[in-house]
Order: C-alpha cells, then structure tokens, then sequence
C-alpha cells in the first residue's frame, strides 16, 4: 500500500508490516513547498496579525490540567478493536490456520497495548502477562504451565519477556518456539517495532505473519484530531486558533480557511504517529486571559473561555539532540527503546557504564526533554518522550543502530 492510496473513512487501516508507509508525500511536497509557504507568510505577517483577535504581543500560558483534559486527543480503542476484529476473524475461525500466531507490531505512542486490550474484552479472549523482569533470567515452567488452553490467547507486550544480555534471552527463545510450533495454540503477539527489529537478529526463525496500522497520512491527522478530541461539559467543543494568524485549526468557520500548514508540519514531523502528534499538539497549546483580547474585536468573536490557541509550527519548542553527549546516551535511548521503557537498575544493567554515569546522562537526556520518568505498575521506568522520539529515532539511524521497521 502505497502512502498516496485512498484510506477508508476509517483511522484505523491494518496492513501487512510490509505494506507500512508513513506519508512520504507530505514529507516530500512539504519540502519542496517549504520556502515559498515562509515566504508567503513573511510578506503577509502584519495583515495576519491584523486578522488575529489577539493583541500583538499578548502574554499567552500553558493549559491547566483540566483544560488539558479536554482538548488532546483521546482515540477510540473501541472502533479500533472492532475493526482489528473484523481484519482477524477469517484467521481466528479457521480450524488449521496456517500460521499458529499473529504478530501485531507497531511504533512506540500508537497505543498497542490499549488497542489489544480492548480486542480481548471484545472477543472475550484471555490476556497472558509477561513475566516479572527479574525473573526472566531463572526457571520459566510455571508460566508456561500456565497457559491458556483450549483457547486463542493474547501477549501484548513482548518486549517484557527478554532483557538485552546473555541470560536475558533464553526465555524468548523457548516462547517464540513453542509459539511458532503451535504448542501452545492460537495467539496473537503485541511486539514494539524496536524489540522486534533486535529479536530478528538473536533469534533464527523468521515469523512472517505481521500486521500493524497504517501511519496517518496529513488528511486522517486532521481527521484523527477533530474525531477524537473530547467534548466540554455541557456538550460544547474548543475552537483552535493559531496565536498569530486566527486561523482554525479543526473547522473551517467565517472568513479564515483552516491552517494546512501546522498540519502538513505536524504529521511530517511525527511520521504520521497519532501519540507523538499529540504530544506535540499539547506542547503547542496556550491559554490566554479575557481581559487580553482586543477591545475593538466584535463581540462576536470574543470567546476566549472556548476558544485555545495554538503555537504556530515554527514557533514550537521541540526537544533537540545535544551534541557533544557521546556514544553511551545512545546506548542508553537505544535500550529504552528496545525494551519501551526501563527502571534505573535494569538499565544500568545492560550497559558498559556504572549505574552513576547512567543516571548522569539520565538526567541530561531528561533535561533536553529526551527522556521521562513513568510510573508503572508501582515502579519507575524512564523512557523516551513522544515528542522527543523522531529527533531519537533520526539520531540513532544516523548513527548507524538497528531501528525499527516503521
């Protein structure tokens, strides 16, 4: 499937793993087109600020939480599951299938694992958990005693049944083939897309039954964002404006035409992944105080407790390489990546520096808005920053690491 095809309605399009494309022609056009848009709106700044029911210069905040809590995107895991449901039903009903597993791969932020989630309430089939990290290097019997029997079952997380050094590997091996065997029956496997690169390359069989979905192309992010942005209380939506132009964002409403620009920039920027979209839509966000507005705006148009503003593309801040940081940082983002997070310890673990000069560059990362702590299932596990991930992605296939196939 090429990037130009016709989507569906749909956001949700799955596709062979080889089929994945990102939206190569927003990419390519937006490049081409690049100077004449900025020159365009150089000659044309002071009548769009003109445009803007803002004054010049107005003093504009973050979002608090609860605003926050209404104006990202929250995608519909329930649409998505129905049409994973439909995409797996012939292989799911078939007696002898000629694949015993199905590999569901995808980029970090697209939310696997909540989308395989909400496939097994809806299919009502079992989930496995992967097992505790500091048991994979021991025995393994009782979890594979364990096993669902008689049914489909579900691994989301693949990447939590291995670490990255010599005793970290003999687990994944033996899952991978007892899966392929067919000893343990129908699954289906979530897999990040960075775990799946490296485990080709440590372990010899070759799966080759792997879906994925489709990166958005610049009209489904518009699309993904104006479907999936939640409602105020009382039923009203949040009108999105560009701070220096008053352009809309998700609506086309009076004279101005919605921004095509910020868009076309935005899914450039995220190769068309709706979770690393989001989190630089959030760091775009801005309120501003009523008594801000122009006096001699029409009534009309004065809503500023609904309407949010929105940076304009090339005034957003987004996280940057450092330079100069030296070979262990990536390491240490390449093994985040890998495992889709990691404690402290674990991590120290895997690589040639001590747990101190770990958390130095740790700590370095996190300042230049690389890296992030989470809180999951009651321990810490630092990762890389959606809005950070293509300025990590783009460093590491610089430099020569294996990257994932998206």
């Amino acid at each position: 499937m090429s990037s130009d095809s016709v989507r569906t309605d749909s956001l949700w399009d799955f596709v062979q793993v080889d089929e994945y494309s990102v939206p190569g022609g927003t990419v390519s056009m937006g490049k081409v087109r690049k100077g004449f848009r900025e020159f365009v709106r150089y000659i044309t700044k002071q009548d769009a600020q003109k445009e803007s029911p803002l004054e010049p210069g107005s003093d504009l905040s973050k979002l608090s939480e609860a605003h926050l809590n209404h104006a990202i995107p929250r995608p519909d895991w329930s649409e998505g599951a129905a049409h994973l449901a439909k995409r797996l039903q012939p292989w799911l009903e078939s007696a002898e299938p000629s694949k015993p597993a199905i590999f569901y791969l995808a980029p970090p932020f697209t939310g696997r694992t909540e989308l395989l989630s909400r496939y097994s309430e809806l299919q009502n089939i079992p989930v496995v958990a992967p097992p505790m990290r500091r048991s994979i290097p021991g025995n393994h019997d009782k979890w594979f005693r364990d096993w669902p029997k008689g049914t489909p079952w579900i691994l989301p997380n693949l990447e939590k049944c291995f670490l990255r050094r010599a005793d970290g590997l003999d687990l994944i091996r033996e899952l991978l083939s007892r899966v392929l065997s067919g000893e343990l029956g129908k699954g289906i496997i979530g897999c990040d897309g960075w775990a799946w690169s490296f485990l080709q390359h440590v372990w010899l069989g070759r799966p080759s039954f792997t879906i994925t979905t489709q990166a958005l192309d610049y009209s489904s992010m518009k699309k993904f964002f104006s479907r999936s942005i939640p409602q105020r209380p009382g039923n009203t939506a949040y009108t999105f404006r560009q701070a220096d132009t008053g352009a809309y964002l998700l609506h086309d409403l009076e004279e101005n035409a919605v921004s095509d620009y910020f868009w076309q920039r935005l899914t450039e920027y995220s190769r068309g992944n709706p979770g690393v979209a989001s989190a630089c839509w959030q760091r775009a966000l801005r309120a501003l105080p009523e008594e801000t507005i122009d006096s001699e705006t029409a009534p009309s148009r004065r809503e500023p407790e609904k309407t949010i503003w929105v940076t304009p593309w090339n005034d957003l801040e987004l996280p940057t390489y450092p330079k100069d940081e030296g070979e262990t940082a990536l390491f240490v983002l390449h093994t985040l990546l890998i495992h889709d997070g990691l404690d402290l310890d674990s991590l120290a673990n895997m690589l040639p520096a001590d747990r101190a000069g770990v958390t130095e560059i740790l700590l370095f990362l996190r300042d230049s808005g690389l890296v992030e702590e989470t809180e999951e299932a009651g321990e810490t596990l630092w990762r890389v920053t959606p809005a950070g991930y293509p300025v990590v992605k783009k460093k590491l296939f610089a430099n020569e690491y294996l990257c994932d196939p998206f």
